[in-house]
């Protein structure tokens, strides 16, 4: 004889209570704050500076990357300049806290007086032929613009005392901050894919839906 397995007419079936529905990320947890890279600025901010080192006036202004390791001491140098904006697209707040509590997350950066998170960000260049120049930058991470532009959501006030990004909010690392480029002296002319990675080492949870990850192309001449 045959039976149907789908017939449950009086079998009683216990009550397995409330299910948990594990979220994006893979596991059990509350709403997190979700991270991007806002493409539009990076797309309208690039652009090649041309730097003569073996000026007093540059050296004195580059001072600081010169120390930090990112400028030489002399020479001409061609930098590609951009501004990054990360944005909170997630559902609370990027809590960081005060940058003491966590010291082996941070970097203190002399020049600025203030301690940075270690290697937040990721720039590449790349072409065709697997040419690739990268660096990492630390972010003193606050709130600076309102990403919705319409005042809906309020900021937290977060600051590099105390750093994050509240929901709906942004940071910009822009083009005249010490290190905020790739140097490209030497590097041959043509289009090339400047790729931004932000949170790059995985180290903050994040929501997930949205990527961390924004790719524009340049042009070096």
């Amino acid at each position: 004889s045959t039976s149907d397995d789908d017939d449950d007419t009086g079998t009683e079936f216990p009550n397995p209570g409330a299910v948990d529905v594990p979220v994006v990320t893979g596991g059990l947890q509350d709403p997190l704050p979700d991270l991007t890279v806002d493409e539009q600025m990076l797309n309208d901010s690039w652009f090649i500076d041309e730097v003569d080192m073996n000026m007093a006036s540059n050296q004195n202004y580059y001072q600081c990357a010169v120390a930090e390791g990112c400028m030489p001491g002399s020479g001409l140098v061609r930098l590609l300049k951009f501004d990054v904006g990360v944005v909170n697209r997630g559902e609370v707040d990027l809590e960081l806290g005060n940058p003491n509590d966590h010291p082996q997350d941070f970097e203190y950066a002399a020049c600025h007086d203030h301690l940075h998170y270690k290697d937040f960000a990721k720039y590449e260049l790349t072409n065709g032929s697997g040419t690739s120049y990268g660096v990492k930058q630390a972010f003193c991470l606050i709130d600076l613009y309102d990403f919705s532009g319409d005042g809906s959501q309020p900021s937290s006030g977060y600051d590099c005392g105390y750093q994050g990004i509240s929901k709906g909010w942004g940071d910009i690392y822009d083009s005249s901050l010490d290190c905020q480029w790739i140097d490209v002296t030497g590097v041959s002319p043509g289009n090339y894919e400047l790729t931004v990675n932000v949170n790059a080492e995985h180290k903050i949870p994040e929501a997930g839906p949205y990527s961390n990850i924004a790719t524009v192309t340049v042009t070096i001449d």
